[in-house]
C-alpha cells in the first residue's frame, strides 16, 4: 500500500527520553526503518482504554511522586504486519500522528517548534503540509519517522541519551514553560507512583490513545532527600485495534532498541553527597592539618531554567580554614572526573572560575562556614560538568587546639524544580538540602604512673616531657585543674587561647587513687618518646637512672561519626627496664629505683649492671693485686 504523506513507517510514537530520571528513549535505534514492507490498515479502536505507566525499578525515589498526562497528538492511522507467527507478529509497520483539535495546543506546540534552532542559527519552519499538524511535524523532524514525501527526516537522538540535551529536549522545555500549558495540567488526568513487589510504577488508565506530555506534579518541598521533580516527558500510548481493546500494539517491526509504546522506563538519578577525612588525618593534634574531601555526581540539569548547587562545609571552633581560601598548599581545590576510583590529579583539577569561594557565618554559632557554589556554571559549562561524572572538592583545616575533639558537618543544597525561574520576580525556587553526619576528629588520652619498684609505692615530686618522636622540642601543655591545680591533668587544648603553657609536667600530688600519675588529653594517634627529668622527692630519689622510652597510641575501632573510639597504647622498653611493657587500659607504669643495685636483672639493665659489678670486681681486685705488690716491696727494702 501507499504511505501517507503523514504516516511514520516502523517507528511511531516516540518518548523524548529527556527527563532527569534517564527515561529510555524509543525508536533509538530504527535507522533501518525504511527498510521495512508496508503491512495491512489497522482500524482504530475509539474507545478510551489506553494505558501509560511510568516504571522505575524498587524501592526507587520516585515513590508518591505525583505526575499529570496531557494529550497533544491523535493517532489517525495505523499499519500492521501481516505476519500471524514469528518475531514480526503482532507488531507495527507505521503510525500516523496528528495535532489535537485545541487551539491553545496547536499554538504552543507550533511556538515552542519555531523556536527551535539549526545547526546555521536559522529557526525551525512548519513544512507546508504541517501548518496544521505541528505535533506531526514534531514526529517528522524530531522523532526520525521516515516518509515517502520530501520532508527532512532528522532523528534527535541526542534527546535520548545522557544528559538529554538536544532540539526534542528543548522542544519539552518550551512547552513546559508555555503558561497556557502549564493551566492545561491543572484538568489532566493523574497517577501516582506506588511501590508492589517488583517496581515502583504510576499508571494512567482509560485513556484516550495518542501522544502525551507527563508532567511531575509532586510537591517539591515534599519529595525525598536527593531527587528532585523529574523534566516532562514526550511518550505515546500502545495502539489499540477496535475489537482487541485489551491487546495493544506496543511494538514496531524491525526495532532493535528493546522499548515499547505506553511505558516509560525510569532510571533512578538519586544526588548523593559523602564527606570524608583522610585516613591519616583522623586523629589529629594542635597545628595539624586535616585533609577534607567532599563528594557528590554532576546532577541532571537538563530543562532546569536556574539550578542551585552549594555545598557549605560547617566546622567546629576548633578548626581553622585555610587563609587564603584558594591557598596552594592547604586550600581549595575542585576536581571532576568519569569514575570516583579516578585519583585527584592536575588533568581533572577544574580551573577556579568554574566555582565561587566564599565564607558565611553560621546563624546559630557565629562560626564562620566555607561555601563552594556552582550554581552559576554548572549547568553552563557541560563539557567540564558531564552528567554522572565524580566531583571531589579537596581542602584542608588546621586543628588550633581551641577544642576538644573538634568536628565539622557539611551540606550540599540543589535545586528541585526545573519549572522554576528564579529570574522571574517574587519568586523563590525550592531547593533540597543534604546534610551529612558530622565528622569527628578522635583525640585520646594518655596515663603515666610513677611508682617505687620494690613496693609499687606511688611516687611525688617527679618531672616528665613527652616529644613527637622525629621533633626536637616537647610538647606545651595547659594545666587542666577544675578542682585542684596539682592532680597532674594536662591538655593541648585551649579554649581560651591564652592559658599558660608548659613542657614540664608534674605527677600528682594528690593523697588519693590519682596520686603519681599524670594524665594527658587530647593526645592524637602517633609514636612519642618520654623522658622522666626529675627524680621524686617523696621520698627522695637521686636523679640517676632515670628512663627515657617511647609509646605508640593507636586508634582503635570506630568510624568518624562515632562519639566515642577506643585506643591502644604499646611501649617500646627504655635501657633500665623500668617501664611496663605492656599498658592495661592506656596506663603506662614508670618505676623507679634508689639505687643501681634495685635495677631488673634483665634486659639492659641486667647487662648493666652486670658490667658493673664486673667492673667493681676488678677494680676490687686491682686493688688487692697493688697491695700485694707494695708489700713484697717493701720487704724487699728491709
Amino acid at each position: 500500500m501507499e504511505v501517507r504523506t503523514s504516516l511514520r513507517k516502523a517507528l511511531g510514537v516516540a518518548i523524548s527520553a529527556a527527563t532527569l530520571l534517564a527515561l529510555m528513549p524509543l525508536g533509538a535505534s530504527m535507522a533501518n526503518a525504511a527498510t521495512v514492507s508496508d503491512g495491512t490498515d489497522l482500524q482504530l479502536s475509539t474507545a478510551d482504554k489506553a494505558t501509560l505507566t511510568v516504571k522505575a525499578e524498587k524501592n526507587s525515589y520516585i515513590k508518591g511522586h505525583k505526575f499529570a498526562a496531557l494529550r497533544i497528538g491523535t493517532y489517525d492511522y495505523a499499519a500492521k504486519t501481516t505476519a500471524t507467527t514469528g518475531d514480526d507478529a503482532h507488531k507495527l509497520t507505521g503510525l500516523s500522528v496528528g495535532t489535537v483539535k485545541d487551539d491553545t495546543i496547536k499554538q504552543a506546540v507550533t511556538d515552542a517548534y519555531t523556536s527551535l534552532k539549526d545547526g546555521a542559527g536559522q529557526n525551525y519552519k512548519l513544512e507546508a503540509a504541517y501548518t496544521d499538524n505541528p505535533v506531526g511535524q514534531v514526529a517528522a523532524s524530531l522523532l526520525g519517522f521516515k516518509t515517502t514525501d520530501s520532508l527532512t527526516n532528522n532523528k534527535d537522538e541526542s534527546s535520548s541519551k545522557a544528559p538529554y540535551t538536544g532540539q526534542l529536549r528543548d522542544l519539552v522545555t518550551a512547552l513546559q514553560k508555555n503558561s497556557a500549558i502549564d493551566a492545561k495540567f491543572a484538568a489532566a488526568p493523574t497517577a501516582t507512583a506506588a511501590e508492589n513487589e517488583t517496581a515502583t510504577t504510576a499508571t494512567f488508565e482509560g485513556l484516550p490513545q495518542g501522544l502525551y506530555l507527563i508532567k511531575d506534579i509532586a510537591d517539591a518541598s515534599q519529595i525525598p532527600a536527593g531527587s528532585q521533580l523529574s523534566i516532562p516527558m514526550m511518550v505515546g500510548t500502545g495502539v489499540y485495534e477496535a475489537g482487541s481493546d485489551d491487546n495493544p500494539y506496543v511494538k514496531f517491526v524491525a526495532d532493535e532498541s528493546g522499548t515499547q509504546l505506553g511505558t516509560v522506563n525510569v532510571k533512578d538519578d538519586e544526588l548523593t553527597f559523602t564527606k570524608t577525612l583522610d585516613p591519616n588525618s583522623t586523629s589529629l593534634g594542635k597545628n595539624d592539618w586535616g585533609k577534607f574531601h567532599l563528594t557528590t555526581k554532576v546532577p541532571l540539569t537538563t530543562g532546569f531554567a536556574h539550578y542551585e548547587f552549594k555545598m557549605v562545609d560547617t566546622p567546629s571552633k576548633g578548626f581553622t580554614l585555610p587563609n587564603p581560601l584558594d591557598d596552594q598548599t592547604h586550600g581549595v581545590k575542585v576536581y571532576v572526573k568519569a569514575k570516583a576510583s579516578d585519583a585527584n590529579t592536575d588533568a581533572n583539577k577544574i580551573s577556579a572560575d568554574l566555582y565561587t569561594l566564599g565564607t558565611q557565618t553560621n546563624s546559630s554559632n557565629g562560626l564562620k562556614e566555607l561555601v563552594i557554589d556552582f550554581s552559576n556554571t554548572l549547568a553552563n559549562h557541560t563539557d567540564t560538568f558531564k552528567y554522572g561524572y565524580t566531583i571531589d572538592v579537596a581542602y584542608d583545616m588546621m586543628m588550633n587546639g581551641l577544642e576538644s575533639q573538634p568536628s565539622n558537618g557539611a551540606s550540599l543544597s540543589h535545586s528541585t524544580d526545573p519549572k522554576c525561574d528564579p529570574s522571574v520576580p517574587n519568586t523563590t525556587c525550592p531547593v533540597d538540602v543534604i546534610n551529612v553526619p558530622v565528622v569527628k576528629v578522635h583525640t585520646f588520652a594518655i596515663k603515666l604512673k610513677n611508682v617505687l619498684r620494690s613496693n609499687d609505692a606511688a611516687l611525688t615530686g617527679s618531672q616528665f616531657t613527652i616529644t613527637k618522636d622525629g621533633a626536637t622540642d616537647p610538647i606545651e601543655f595547659v594545666k587542666h585543674s577544675p578542682t585542684d591545680p596539682n592532680n597532674g591533668v594536662y591538655t593541648t587544648t585551649d579554649p581560651t587561647g591564652t592559658a599558660q603553657k608548659t613542657s614540664t609536667l608534674d605527677v600528682s600530688s594528690l593523697a588519693d587513687d590519682t596520686k603519681g600519675t599524670i594524665t594527658l588529653n587530647d593526645m592524637p594517634t602517633g609514636t612519642y618518646v618520654i623522658q622522666q627529668t626529675h627524680a621524686a622527692t617523696s621520698p627522695t630519689l637521686r636523679g640517676v637512672m632515670l628512663p627515657k622510652f617511647k609509646i605508640t597510641v593507636t586508634k582503635g575501632d570506630g568510624s568518624l561519626t562515632d562519639e566515642n573510639v577506643t585506643s591502644s597504647v604499646s611501649v617500646i622498653q627504655d635501657a633500665w627496664g623500668l617501664v611496663n611493657s605492656t599498658a592495661p587500659a592506656g596506663l603506662v607504669t614508670v618505676t623507679n629505683v634508689p639505687s643501681v643495685v634495685q635495677l631488673p636483672l634483665t634486659g639492659g639493665a641486667g647487662i648493666i649492671l652486670a658490667v658493673i659489678v664486673i667492673l667493681a670486681i676488678a677494680a676490687l681486685f686491682g686493688g688487692t693485686v697493688v697491695l700485694k705488690r707494695r708489700h713484697e716491696a717493701t720487704r724487699r727494702r728491709v
